[in-house]
């Protein structure tokens, strides 16, 4: 056993090493935290997910939606996936099943949004990417019995939608869905 475990290296090994957390297109500090894996930039105002030792472009929108004036702007996936069409949160949460919940709400509901013109607001980084949202769409799929193969038919958008702030809750502007923002990694 012991002969069997004692390994010796082989070939060109891997090394750490550190990336500094810039915009690929600008050059601008990229804000967010240690658990993102997609970040905003402020200045030319693209989104970047971290994939491997690389940073690739996301398709993003800011979506604005009317009576919600000052939110807090959370990360969701959209995607297609079989016949139906997803959205996914792509913010971190304590409970998994809020966010079951809030991907069946949302996607069983027609979104109706603008664009955000006015300048950008701070925004959350994502701490799901888009296979993550992937896998969670499959999971509401199965569970409300529709069926679902291979991947989505395009790639997944990234859109920021805005929850109203009332007390100490997050409120879902499109059906009333409250998270609670001490909840929110």
């Amino acid at each position: 056993l012991r002969t069997a475990l004692d390994l010796r290296p082989a070939g060109a090994l891997p090394t750490a090493g550190f990336r500094p957390l810039v915009c690929p297109n600008c050059g601008w500090d990229l804000p967010g935290s240690a658990d993102d894996v997609v970040f905003f930039c402020a200045s030319c105002e693209k989104a970047w997910q971290l994939d491997g030792r690389e940073m690739t472009e996301v398709a993003h929108d800011l979506a604005a939606v009317p009576g919600v004036d000052r939110g807090m702007f959370l990360p969701f996936w959209q995607l297609e996936l079989g016949a139906r069409e997803y959205c996914v949160p792509a913010f971190r949460y304590r409970r998994l099943k809020t966010l079951v919940d809030l991907t069946i709400r949302l996607s069983s509901k027609g979104l109706r949004w603008q664009r955000w013109a006015d300048a950008r607001p701070h925004v959350r980084g994502c701490f799901y990417d888009a296979c993550d949202a992937m896998l969670l769409a499959r999971f509401v799929a199965a569970g409300q019995g529709h069926a679902t193969t291979g991947n989505a038919r395009e790639p997944a958008r990234l859109i920021w939608l805005p929850f109203k702030r009332e007390r100490r809750s997050l409120i879902d502007p499109f059906t009333g869905m409250g998270l609670q923002e001490s909840l929110l990694v």
